[in-house]
């Protein structure tokens, strides 16, 4: 028991004596009743932030598990502020929400600086989601998830199962629900593309997951090998890519698209990353030509990140513009 909850313990246990005792004991009853509800619940959020320091607590619609080491999470997610269970404002996003919310491991700017050392099991990360894109620990591959399956596509070009023990430096994942689907009536060019997406979108200030299905006339796509300390910067490391082209062939695009205000958490704009129908062939699109596909658009409206509680990412420069930097790696 801590010492923040001590207090409340012998105030309960004083007023139940008293109650007891007393010849009026409803008053009693109802005032220790209000105690219960309105106390314990702060003296619970107080122990968990007590117990768990380095849990993130930033606002109603941002909630974060306190770490266990570098492979998971321990405890479950608080309330900010002290709020324990009391109900959150009408207008406030639930941190516990799945639906329309992002969740994302670290930022791409860690990963662009080197930190590619895994920090969350895919165990734990699929469930926060069954779409979204990553990476893997040591940079090992191209990471895909869809339909609750995790795809590695790694610089040999093969796509591999990944088991719930592997772990990953960078993610985002969501639920993925659609909120609208487009039928592709006319083929269109890796120039086109991006144009064509900004035009179904009904703002530019909120991200979203894309799920591009169909034929793709022609793809280009990559996957980066593992890596060894000391880390190069990822700059560096995309010198040594592994590039693959396909064509007419069927899959899925997995695509994650944020807004420029967002530059540094995520890549700003559009990221792409592709599996064949068979999951024999993937990775980070760097070209697509579309002759027929289905587009299915996510909302998401939620935000939610897990950031190192050490390592390497405690020491990185994350300040200045990383925007040359990420456009060298994303083409």
């Amino acid at each position: 028991m801590t010492k923040r909850s001590q207090p409340i313990t012998n105030a309960i246990t004083g007023l139940s004596s008293l109650l007891r005792s007393t010849a009026r004991p409803q008053a009693i009853f109802a005032l220790l009743i209000a105690i219960l509800l309105v106390a314990a619940p702060g003296a619970a959020s107080l122990a968990s932030a007590t117990e768990h320091p380095s849990a993130f607590r930033a606002g109603a619609s941002w909630a974060a598990a306190a770490p266990s080491g570098n492979n998971g999470f321990a405890g479950r997610l608080h309330a900010p502020w002290g709020l324990g269970q009391q109900p959150l404002p009408a207008n406030a996003i639930d941190p516990t929400q799945t639906a329309h919310t992002i969740f994302q491991v670290s930022t791409i700017n860690a990963l662009l600086e080197g930190a590619y050392d895994g920090l969350i099991t895919f165990g734990e990360l699929r469930k926060h989601g069954d779409f979204g894109l990553g990476t893997f620990d040591t940079l090992d591959g191209e990471m895909v998830e869809l339909d609750g399956k995790v795809y590695q596509i790694r610089s040999d070009g093969a796509v591999y199962p990944v088991p719930d023990t592997m772990t990953s430096p960078f993610a985002a994942i969501t639920f993925f629900k659609a909120d609208q689907t487009v039928v592709l009536d006319k083929p269109l060019t890796w120039n086109e593309l991006e144009g064509y997406l900004d035009s179904l979108l009904p703002t530019g200030n909120i991200p979203y997951a894309l799920r591009i299905d169909g034929e793709f006339e022609h793809i280009v796509a990559r996957s980066v090998p593992s890596q060894s300390k000391p880390y190069l910067k990822l700059v560096d490391v995309v010198g040594g890519q592994s590039t693959f082209e396909f064509q007419n062939v069927k899959g899925t695009m997995v695509a994650l698209r944020f807004p420029q205000y967002m530059d540094g958490l995520n890549v700003a704009g559009y990221h792409f990353h592709f599996i064949a129908q068979d999951r024999k062939a993937g990775g980070h699109v760097l070209r697509a030509d579309l002759s027929d596909a289905t587009i299915q658009i996510d909302n998401l409206y939620g935000f939610q990140m897990y950031l190192p509680d050490g390592g390497d990412f405690f020491s990185l420069d994350l300040t200045g513009d990383k925007g040359q930097d990420i456009v060298r790696v994303e083409q």
